[in-house]
């Protein structure tokens, strides 16, 4: 089933001193990044959202998760160019359609035992 996201979150230190991220949006299967500048144009929004879908296994692989923050899991913070200090850190994102007890299998499946 394609139905979990994986996002994404570029920091560089200026973005950090300003309490932002550089960049940031959704990762497809194929490992592509689509920026998140079509928050505002629905269908736009819905067009990523759907290239972007992947199977939890896909998601699982991308994002290596070590934190769970309740509706997604985030992986660890690397360093993606050494030259300007930038860091990556992806995030898998549960369907907003998954119950209680989905979530919960989710969680084992990836290794949480909540």
């Amino acid at each position: 089933m394609r139905a979990f996201h994986v996002t994404y979150a570029i920091a560089t230190p200026e973005s950090a001193e300003a309490g932002d991220y550089a960049e940031r949006g959704y990762v497809s299967p194929e490992g592509l990044l689509f920026v998140n500048q079509f928050e505002r144009d629905i269908r736009k929004h819905a067009v990523i959202l759907d290239e972007c879908a992947m199977s939890l296994r896909q998601a699982r692989d991308m994002v290596c998760p070590v934190y769970d923050n309740g509706s997604w899991f985030e992986g660890e913070w690397q360093t993606r160019d050494y030259a300007t200090g930038a860091e990556v850190c992806y995030g898998l994102h549960v369907p907003c359609s998954a119950t209680p007890s989905t979530v919960a299998r989710i969680r084992r499946v990836l290794g949480f035992n909540k």
